[in-house]
């Protein structure tokens, strides 16, 4: 897990130190505070992913148990069990509800009522028998679900019962693993064996950035495994930073040619990337996290 919160913290998960707090006090220097959970524990959980609903902090594990964050005693808290194991993804719907991804289904979690409600996904009037959601995204009323079969567009609809009705198969057949949107409406989704793709959130079709986008096919063909995980809009540029198992490139969208592979990450198998609030992007990979300050490499930490 490797996440930012409002705040402007950095949150991140270590498999056997647990779960860090990193404060940026200025671009030199940096608090890290480790926190504990209030029960004592003989094996950390796997913390996902942070979820934030006004001003409360919660942190799903991979067995389905929710934290919920104390910032008075810095601690974490058991919360609430969904009993299920396999966490896949989560989304905040309002000030109080969060849509919840497991391995059996897509759930429906109100944080004050400690409640959770069951959504059946259905293709028209067909409900689905498993549908394995990598991520979700909202823009208005329209839901895009990232899943291990392709991208689907769908609305959820409350009368006769809360569901979640497709109405589109926007791609197909491939892994979608991220997506996000940027402030020239612009829909960004990254998957397996297709790549990167991308919306203008207009009705037209999907477009798919292609090898022959690149402006030198030697120097970007790690990229042509086609398999994009992480995906950041930097601020104030045109650029577009895009993880992958085999590296991080940066792609133009004035241009929309790919013009950089930053080579310290050639071999990385890049899981997240995050600007913090002073322009700073963090890159969190299977081999630390890597700091950048104008695209150039400031700092490497690791364990």
């Amino acid at each position: 897990m490797f996440d930012l919160d409002q705040d402007k913290n950095l949150w991140v998960f270590h498999r056997t130190i647990g779960l860090i707090k990193i404060t940026i006090l200025d671009e030199a220097s940096l608090l890290k505070e480790n926190i504990l959970f209030k029960e004592k524990k003989v094996s950390l959980p796997e913390l996902r992913k942070l979820i934030k609903i006004g001003d409360k902090k919660y942190f799903i594990s991979n067995d389905g148990q929710i934290y919920k964050y104390s910032k008075k005693v810095n601690k974490l808290s058991p919360f609430y069990d969904f009993k299920a194991n396999g966490f896949r993804t989560a989304l905040t719907h309002n000030d109080s509800d969060v849509l919840v991804g497991l391995d059996n289904g897509l759930y429906l979690w109100n944080s004050n009522l400690k409640t959770k409600q069951k959504i059946p996904i259905l293709f028209g009037n067909t409900i689905s028998k498993k549908i394995n959601l990598n991520c979700i995204y909202k823009d208005n009323k329209t839901y895009y679900l990232g899943t291990e079969n392709g991208l689907y567009e769908a609305r959820l609809v409350v009368k006769n019962g809360l569901k979640l009705i497709i109405d589109n198969e926007a791609i197909s057949g491939v892994k979608v693993h991220s997506i996000f949107k940027d402030k020239f409406n612009i829909l960004w989704v990254g998957s397996s064996a297709y790549g990167l793709s991308h919306k203008n959130l207009e009705p037209l079709p999907f477009g798919h950035i292609k090898k022959s986008d690149f402006i030198n096919d030697n120097s970007f063909s790690n990229l042509s495994k086609n398999f994009t995980s992480s995906i950041l809009k930097e601020r104030g540029t045109n650029s577009l930073w895009l993880g992958t198992k085999n590296g991080l490139f940066l792609y133009n969208l004035k241009q929309k040619k790919f013009n950089k592979q930053l080579k310290e990450l050639t071999t990385q198998v890049i899981k997240f990337i995050f600007q913090d609030s002073t322009g700073e992007i963090w890159v969190s990979t299977d081999n630390g996290v890597y700091r950048y300050r104008s695209n150039k490499l400031i700092r490497h930490y690791i364990r």
